[in-house]
C-alpha cells in the first residue's frame, strides 16, 4: 500500500563523477546523457542544497522563536519577535566562533557553525548545543562559552513507551505486558499480564515469540495526559494463517521466517481495547464489540485518543467491509462506552483524528461528498456543520478557544488554482465566515504559534522556490523571513520541472501534473517519455511544493521527458466523485486517465515520442506498471515494476477488501495482472526485496511463472535481504535507470558496475 521511499542523506568527502558513471560507459551519440545524470545524482544535488523552509522553534511565550538557516553565505541563526515584527541574530556569529577557537585549540568559521541538538532558554540569553561532540552553553549577553554535560538524547529504551511525565515506561516481551517504574535511584519493573502467547499477544501487533523471549518491543500504548493511565490493544491472531519468508542471508544457515498474514476473505485478527491505571494496578477491558471482524486499528491515522483531561477514553471501530465507523466514548474506570458518531457510505469511510473543542468534538467526514468538519456535544448530538463548500478540508493546525476559531489545511476552494494546493483558512466555530489567509497561489506549510497569534507560511511550488513569511492570525504580513537561496543549483545548471493539465479520459476531470526535463533540453529533438505512477485510492503523491532533486528529475538527465500526474479514483482530497471512480474496477480504473494525458501531451509537444513510452512505480505503483504493460501493449513499451501486488488474492486483505464490495478473494478476476501476462509485449523488469513481508515475493514468481508458461521474454531482479523498501536504492534506482536507457534510448551496458551504485557508501 506504501511507496517505495528513499532517504538521502549527505556523505563527506568529494567523489568524481566518472565513479559515479562507472559501468554505465561513456555518452554514446543519440544516447543517455550519463554525465548529466551523475550531476544531478539525488547525493551530488544534496550538496548543492541550501535551506528551503522555515522551522521555528516557539519560545516558552508562545510567539517569540528561533530558527537556523542555510544560505550560500553559511549558517544563519535568528531570534524573530512577532510583537515587532524584528528579526535578529540569535548571537554573534564572530563572538562565538572566537570563543570556540580559544576553547578547542581548533580555528572556526563564523558563516560555517552548523551547531546541532540546539536550546534557547527562556529569554534567549543562553544557546546551549553540541558542537565535533562536545556540549557548550553559550552566554549571549556576557560572551561566556563553557562545556557542560551531554543532555540525555534518548528515552530508557528505544522500544519501551514512556510516560507523559517520564515516570513510566511500558512495554511487551515474550507476548505479555511490563510496567517499568523510573525513579532517581533506577528502576522497578512489574509483569502486569500472564497470559500472552504465540498469537495472542499484548501489543498493537501479534508477537511470534516464545514466551520468555528477552526481547522489549513496543506496545504502541498511548499514556493519558496525566500519566495515570494508558491504553492498549491486546491481538488474537490465533486463527490467521502463517506466512513465512526464507532468511538467505543468515549465519551460518538460512532461516525459516513464520509471521501472521490474513489474506482477502481469510480469517483476521481480532483485537481488544484495554486499559491500565497505575495507581490500582488494574487492567480494565473496554466494551468494543459491534460487529464481525471489525478492526480496532487504522492504517492511515490514529483510532484511539484520550480527551485533554484525561477522564474520557475515545476509540472508533471500523467494520470488516471499511463502510461503518463509530466513533465511542468509554471510562477507563469501568470499561463501559457509548457510540457517539455513526459514519456510514457506501464506499470506505475516510476518517481523522477528532479534534476537542469547548464544546465538545470536531468530527471530519465526507458525508456531503468533500472533507469537512462537524461540531458535536460531547455527548453525541450533531451541533452543526462548521466547514462548507465543494472543497476539501485537510487537517486542522489550530484551535483558538478564546476566539472560537478553528484554523485548518484545506485545498480545492481557489478556483483556478492548482486542485492540489492546501492553503490557510481561518473559520468561525459557529459555522460563520470561512477566509483564506495565505493569499500566495502554492502549497502552504504552516507552523502555527502557540499563542495563536502568528504562523510561519513556507510557501512554494515545484516551479517556484520557497518562500518564508510571518503573518499574524487574520493573515496580515509582519514579516519575510527567507527566500531559497537557489544560487548552486542554478549555476550548475538546475532548471525547474513545470507544471501541466491535460483532460481525463472522460474529457472533463481536470488532471494536474508535473514535467520534469532534460536540463540540455532541445524543441527540436525527440524524447521518449516516461510516467511515475501510483494508482493512488488514498493519495496520488504529486509533487507539490519545492523539492531540487529526485529521482525523476535525475532520470530525465538521460535524454527522458518525465511526468507525474494522478487519475481519477486516486484521493479522496478531490472530493468524494472523484475519490469513487471505479470502485470494483480494481486494476484497471485509472489507466485510462494515464492513457489519455500521455496522448495529449505528445499531440500538444512535438517534442514527445509516442512511439517510446516508459512506465513505472513501487507498490501499487507497480502493480499498476504491470497492468498498464499488459491492458495497453501498443502504448507502454518498457516498465520498471518495484515491489508489486500483482495478484491481489494473496495480498493483504484490506487492500481488495477496502476498495471493492467482495469479501471473498478466491475469484480474482478482472482484479489480478496473472490472468493478462500472455498479453506482454514490451520490456519489463520486475524488483522485488527477498524479505519483503508486505508484498510477499509470491507475487514476483506467481507472475513470472505464468510469463514463463506463455514464453514472454522478460526481467527480474531479487535483491537479498530487502524488504518492501528494496535496500539499497543506489543500486536499484541505478538498475531502473539503465533499463530505460537500454531499451528506451537504444544504450548497451559495457562495465560491471551499475551506474550510481558506489555513491554515498
Amino acid at each position: 500500500l506504501g511507496t517505495v521511499t528513499v532517504l538521502v542523506l549527505p556523505f563527506s568527502g568529494q567523489r568524481s563523477t566518472q565513479r559515479i558513471i562507472d559501468g554505465a560507459d561513456a555518452t554514446q551519440a543519440g544516447g543517455p546523457n550519463w554525465e548529466l545524470a551523475a550531476l544531478w545524482h539525488p547525493l551530488r544535488a544534496y550538496e548543492r542544497t541550501l535551506s528551503t523552509v522555515v522551522r521555528p522553534r516557539w519560545l516558552p511565550d508562545g510567539s517569540t522563536f528561533w530558527y537556523r538557516y542555510l544560505t550560500s553565505e553559511g549558517w544563519h541563526f535568528w531570534l524573530v519577535d512577532p510583537s515587532r515584527g524584528s528579526k535578529s541574530a540569535l548571537f554573534n556569529h564572530a563572538r562565538l566562533a572566537l570563543r570556540l577557537s580559544e576553547e578547542t585549540g581548533t580555528p572556526y568559521d563564523s558563516n560555517r557553525l552548523d551547531l546541532e541538538i540546539i536550546s534557547v532558554s527562556e529569554s534567549a540569553d543562553v544557546v546551549s548545543f553540541s558542537l565535533d561532540g562536545v556540549r557548550y552553553a553559550y552566554d549571549v549577553i556576557r560572551d561566556e562559552l563553557s562545556a557542560v554535560e551531554q543532555p540525555e538524547e534518548s528515552p530508557p529504551h528505544p522500544y519501551c513507551d514512556p510516560s507523559p511525565d517520564g515516570s513510566f515506561c511500558v512495554f511487551q516481551r515474550g507476548n505479555d505486558l511490563y510496567l517499568t517504574e523510573l525513579t532517581t535511584s533506577g528502576s522497578h519493573e512489574v509483569r502486569l499480564s500472564a497470559d500472552g502467547q504465540r498469537g495472542y499477544a499484548w501489543g498493537e501487533e501479534p508477537g511470534l515469540t516464545a514466551n520468555g523471549d528477552d526481547t522489549r518491543r513496543s506496545v504502541g500504548a498511548l499514556w493519558s495526559p496525566d500519566s495515570r493511565r494508558f491504553a492498549v490493544l491486546r491481538t488474537d491472531s490465533r486463527a490467521v494463517s502463517d506466512l513465512w519468508l526464507v532468511e538467505h542471508l543468515s549465519q551460518p544457515r538460512p532461516t525459516l521466517r513464520t509471521f501472521k498474514y490474513a489474506m482477502p476473505g481469510e480469517p483476521v485478527p481480532q483485537r481488544d481495547l484495554w486499559t491500565y491505571e497505575v495507581a490500582t494496578q488494574r487492567l480494565v477491558k473496554i466494551d468494543t464489540d459491534r460487529w464481525k471482524d471489525q478492526t480496532l486499528s487504522e492504517l492511515f491515522g490514529g483510532s484511539t485518543w484520550w480527551t485533554r483531561d484525561a477522564t474520557t477514553l475515545l476509540f472508533t471501530r471500523r467494520s470488516r467491509d471499511y463502510k461503518q465507523v463509530d466513533l465511542c466514548a468509554a471510562d477507563p474506570s469501568t470499561g463501559k462506552s457509548k457510540v457517539l458518531v455513526e459514519e456510514r457510505m457506501d464506499d470506505q469511510v475516510y476518517i481523522k483524528d477528532p479534534v476537542e473543542v469547548e464544546e465538545g468534538l470536531l468530527w471530519w467526514s465526507m458525508r456531503d461528498g468533500w472533507g469537512h468538519y462537524y461540531l458535536y456535544t460531547s455527548n453525541g448530538q450533531l451541533v452543526r456543520q462548521v466547514t462548507h463548500g465543494d472543497f476539501n478540508v485537510d487537517t486542522p493546525v489550530s484551535v483558538d478557544t478564546m476566539r472560537g476559531r478553528l484554523y485548518v489545511s484545506a485545498n480545492g476552494r481557489e478556483s483556478g488554482r492548482n486542485p492540489y494546493y492546501r492553503h490557510l483558512y481561518a473559520v468561525n466555530l459557529d459555522g460563520s465566515e470561512t477566509r483564506l489567509l495565505t493569499p500566495a497561489d502554492a502549497e502552504h506549510e504552516i507552523g502555527f504559534a502557540p499563542s495563536h497569534e502568528y504562523f510561519v507560511d513556507n510557501y512554494s511550488r515545484v516551479d517556484q522556490p520557497t518562500r518564508s513569511v510571518l503573518r499574524s492570525a487574520d493573515g496580515e504580513l509582519i514579516l519575510e523571513l527567507e527566500r531559497a537561496d537557489v544560487s548552486l543549483l542554478v549555476h550548475a545548471g538546475w532548471r525547474p520541472p513545470e507544471v501541466f493539465t491535460a483532460l481525463s479520459a472522460d474529457d472533463t476531470t481536470l488532471q494536474w501534473g508535473v514535467t520534469y526535463k532534460p536540463f540540455d533540453f532541445s524543441p527540436e529533438r525527440s524524447y521518449p517519455i516516461i510516467t511515475h505512477v501510483y494508482p493512488g485510492r488514498f493519495s496520488e503523491f504529486i509533487p507539490r511544493s519545492f523539492a531540487p532533486f529526485s529521482f525523476d528529475l535525475m532520470l530525465a538527465q538521460l535524454g527522458f521527458v518525465v511526468i507525474q500526474h494522478g487519475n481519477r479514483g486516486g484521493t479522496p482530497e478531490r472530493g468524494l466523485k472523484y475519490r469513487i471512480h471505479g470502485r470494483n474496477d480494481f486494476r484497471d480504473y485509472g489507466l485510462a486517465d494515464k492513457r489519455a494525458v500521455i496522448e495529449q501531451l505528445a499531440e500538444r509537444y512535438p517534442y514527445v515520442d509516442a512511439e517510446r513510452v516508459g512506465i513505472y512505480g513501487g507498490s501499487s505503483g507497480g502493480f499498476m506498471t504491470t497492468s498498464a504493460m499488459l491492458v495497453y501493449p501498443e502504448l507502454f513499451k518498457v516498465g520498471v515494476a518495484l515491489s508489486a501486488p500483482q495478484d491481489p488474492a494473496v495480498y493483504e486483505k484490506q487492500w481488495l477488501e477496502r476498495y471493492t464490495d467482495a469479501l471473498v478473494s478466491a475469484d480474482s478476476v478482472g482484479r489480478s495482472n496473472i490472468e493478462l501476462a500472455d498479453r506482454l509485449q514490451g520490456r519489463l523488469l520486475l524488483i522485488q526485496g527477498a524479505q519483503d513481508d508486505n508484498v510477499h515475493p509470491a507475487h514476483l514468481y506467481r507472475l513470472a511463472d505464468v510469463l514463463i508458461r506463455a514464453g514472454k521474454r522478460f526481467d527480474m531482479l531479487v535483491i537479498p535481504g530487502a524488504d518492501h523498501g528494496l535496500g539499497s536504492w543506489q543500486y536499484f534506482q541505478g538498475r531502473v535507470l539503465e533499463y530505460f536507457a537500454e531499451h528506451l534510448l537504444d544504450w548497451r551496458p559495457t562495465g560491471a558496475t551499475v551506474f550510481g551504485s558506489e555513491v554515498g557508501q
